[in-house]
């Protein structure tokens, strides 16, 4: 059991490390394409998408950004290290699960 959950949080938080920067990706790609649109259109409709889409793109920047410090400042608060391996607890009859016996 203990190995499982290890394993699942191993696989979240790679899966996490590799988002994060694809999500900022994305999210400054479409805001160059909003500079590109706004810039390549004199006036009107298109112009207005560009606008938009730049908006839109700051936007995301600093929302993914922000969650991101937020995250990383209640581990602070908290004094969770992010390069610790977390212990999972194990249960009686587990293959490899040794409990130590508490002192008084």
């Amino acid at each position: 059991m203990g190995n499982n959950v290890t394993q699942l949080e191993q696989l979240i938080g790679t899966v996490v490390n590799m988002l994060i920067p694809i999500l900022v990706a994305l999210a400054l790609a479409y805001f160059i394409w909003g500079i590109i649109k706004f810039i390549g259109t004199a006036g009107g409709e298109a112009h207005e998408e560009g606008k938009k889409r730049m908006l839109w793109g700051i936007i995301a920047l600093f929302v993914i950004v922000s969650i991101w410090g937020i995250v990383g400042y209640i581990g602070d608060i908290f004094g969770i290290d992010p390069n610790e391996k977390i212990k999972v607890p194990c249960t009686p009859g587990t293959p490899g699960c040794v409990i130590q016996p508490q002192s008084p």
